[in-house]
């Protein structure tokens, strides 16, 4: 079984790892009926995905010359597991939420276009997940755009470097008005354009954006996945 068939098995909670196969950034180190292990090279996340969790742990060590920095795993005892090998400051656990119904309706109100490198710091302003050389990267890659109201600048929206739907802020002032839900159809459509798969990650704590996601009619995964930095 290849690295495309054992991930297609469950679309939601491997989305991650389909995207980078899909979009031909993954350097795969092991692949079969038990599992996926490999590294997207433009962000650098080693992303797996494995059934088997002795051979997942195996598939770690192996890979371990250098200090791992970024690790997305789809399975809570290898989570743990690496966890506590490489001593990571930070876990985040996530479902996934992932587009499977044709394209969104949802009506345009907002003139949303790419942003630009000056309004960049703006945007780090309001959004400080990231920092500004990892939102440089994004905005070179054309991924991140900004949104306007009748003239007024309401929010931004943009993909991580792994090729999830994220960076969505919608300023305090235009809140309660269907914005956050327009630009996320309006990144959905644009990445069916490209060929690619519209997923995002919500932290399992965040009510808001499992509500958002549930309006537009993102699929939710069963399993929670985990990211550690």
């Amino acid at each position: 079984m290849n690295a495309e068939e054992y991930l297609s098995r469950n679309t939601r909670l491997n989305a991650g790892l389909l995207q980078v196969l899909r979009r031909g950034t993954a350097e795969i180190f092991h692949q079969g009926g038990s599992g996926v292990f490999l590294k997207d090279r433009i962000s650098g996340a080693y992303m797996l995905s494995a059934s088997d969790t002795t051979l997942g742990r195996r598939w770690l060590r192996e890979q371990e010359t250098a200090p791992y920095t970024l690790l997305h795993i789809c399975d809570h005892d290898l989570a743990e597991y690496a966890m506590r090998r490489y001593h990571f400051p930070t876990i985040l656990e996530c479902l996934q939420a992932v587009w499977e119904n044709g394209r969104p309706d949802v009506p345009q109100r907002l003139t949303i276009r790419e942003a630009s490198r000056a309004e960049l710091p703006m945007i780090a302003n309001h959004y400080t997940k990231l920092d500004m050389a990892e939102l440089e990267q994004i905005q070179r890659l054309h991924n991140l755009f900004v949104a306007f109201f009748e003239g007024s600048f309401v929010g931004f929206i943009g993909c991580h470097l792994e090729g999830s739907i994220g960076l969505l802020k919608i300023l305090p002032e235009y809140r309660g008005q269907g914005f956050a839900t327009e630009l996320e159809a309006f990144m959905v459509r644009r990445t069916l354009d490209l060929g690619l798969l519209p997923f995002g990650q919500v932290e399992t704590w965040n009510k808001a954006s499992f509500a958002l996601q549930r309006k537009l009619g993102m699929q939710l995964s069963d399993e929670t996945l985990y990211w550690l930095f």
